[in-house]
């Protein structure tokens, strides 16, 4: 499967599909609907300039990042501001999203 560039093995779709459903699921009411979306957004748009590839190992950065911002909001109960953090720190890293962008679209 052909995604922003990335071609995704049927076994990495379902697992991301499935996480996004977790994500949505588990940790509704600490992650509002909008944030979710600019979070999306942020990342696709990160993929699609090339700025989040596989890396060494041949893992995709995002299940991982969606694994631990499960992990975190769901297991450990750290909230908002934490999933936020761990979902869009390769956006701010590759500079697709500024912090002063964050703060206008998320809060402080």
């Amino acid at each position: 499967m052909e995604n922003y560039g990335i071609t995704l093995s049927a076994q990495e779709r379902d697992e991301i599909l499935l996480l996004n459903r977790k994500l949505r699921t588990n940790i509704e009411g600490r992650l509002p609907s909008k944030d979710y979306h600019f979070v999306k957004d942020s990342i696709t748009r990160t993929i699609n300039d090339g700025g989040i590839r596989r890396d060494g190992f041949g893992f995709f950065p995002v299940i991982l990042d969606m694994q631990t911002a499960y992990i975190v909001g769901q297991e450990i109960g750290l909230h908002r501001d934490i999933i936020l953090s761990i979902m869009l720190n390769r956006s701010l890293q590759h500079g697709t999203i500024t912090l002063d962008e964050v703060k206008e679209k998320l809060g402080e």
